[in-house]
């Protein structure tokens, strides 16, 4: 996107310069990100005694199954996802 509106000289992701920086790259696909999304869903599972996956839906997105969640549970789920995508 920034190099369609040249901001930037070439369309390489900025975080690991190898492929093109699509949306989906950027957010989820970097080897950089995934490490951050590996640590943070285990992070997650630990601490509710979860057995979620990794996945586009829950990262990108913040959609998660509430089973099992009590309500102040998944509050936090949701401002915690929030805040994790935020830092990117």
């Amino acid at each position: 996107r920034m190099a369609r509106l040249k901001l930037t000289n070439d369309a390489k992701c900025w975080r690991c310069n190898q492929t093109t920086g699509t949306m989906i790259h950027m957010l989820y696909e970097c080897d950089k990100v995934d490490t951050f999304w590996d640590k943070f869903i285990a992070f997650l599972n630990k601490l509710l005694n979860l057995a979620w996956h990794k996945n586009p839906r829950l990262c990108m997105l913040g959609i998660f199954q509430k089973d099992g969640l009590s309500y102040e549970q998944t509050l936090w789920c949701r401002l915690v996802l929030y805040h994790a995508k935020s830092t990117f």
